[in-house]
């Protein structure tokens, strides 16, 4: 069974900042996320248990769940006691340091199924293959929209026949 691992506490905006940069999903976010996300994203743990349950409803044996922007993995820890032992996870990031905590999690969290994590920028594309799920949490919003078709329609093409895309997204509105 997959424990969740430890959630560090978020203070990389405690102190007062003299140099204001982009944000980065760097080193110093990538150890605190967990509890950031959670603090920052209104109604996140129950985005969660929504993606979980879908989740479940779609994923197939001897396929691949993709988390397109999956940061630390908490989707994926939430989803291995849930799907099949056959379903391999893929995790594609763009933050070389939110992989490598995602890493430790898995380790820490006991993980025992088949996975891959990708260093990649999903700006380029991706090649998906035999997906039954393929899930884009806030992730959307940091893909340029100049490629946003490309890469859903890079996606279909990797979705086994009754596979889904679930797509969470912030949205402005009046």
């Amino acid at each position: 069974m997959t424990t969740m691992p430890r959630v560090p506490k978020d203070r990389v905006y405690l102190d007062k900042q003299v140099d204001i940069t982009d944000f980065k999903f760097d080193h110093k976010v990538a150890t605190v996320f967990d509890d950031m996300v959670v603090r920052s994203v209104p109604f996140y743990v129950e985005i969660q248990r929504m993606v979980r349950e879908l989740t479940t409803d779609f994923a197939a044996p001897d396929t691949s769940i993709y988390d397109l922007g999956c940061s630390t993995g908490t989707t994926f820890l939430s989803l291995n006691d849930a799907v099949d032992p056959s379903v391999r996870f893929v995790g594609i990031d763009s933050s070389s340091e939110m992989l490598e905590e995602c890493e430790r999690k898995f380790k820490e969290g006991g993980l025992e199924r088949p996975y891959e994590l990708r260093c990649a920028d999903l700006n380029r594309g991706i090649a998906i293959d035999n997906a039954s799920v393929a899930i884009m949490l806030l992730t959307l919003q940091f893909i340029r929209p100049l490629y946003r078709e490309k890469l859903i329609a890079d996606i279909f093409r990797g979705l086994s026949a009754n596979g889904c895309l679930i797509i969470v997204e912030k949205v402005l509105a009046e």
